[in-house]
């Protein structure tokens, strides 16, 4: 996920990314996706990361 609107394929915003993780953690607000393997209910969070970016974004 891009960490910056600046990154090669467009910002993800904070909002979609919880939105994401609720799915993938509770199984609940996935729209029309289903998860193949269940939920992930230990899943404690994602790292984005790009140093070109963060050093060119301040």
């Amino acid at each position: 996920m891009p960490a910056t609107v600046n990154a090669g394929n467009g910002y993800t915003a904070p909002a979609d990314v919880q939105a994401t993780l609720t799915c993938l953690v509770k199984g609940t607000g996935c729209g029309g996706y289903s998860l193949r393997g269940g939920t992930q209910p230990g899943l404690r969070g994602i790292m984005t990361w790009s140093v070109n970016w963060d050093h060119f974004s301040g």
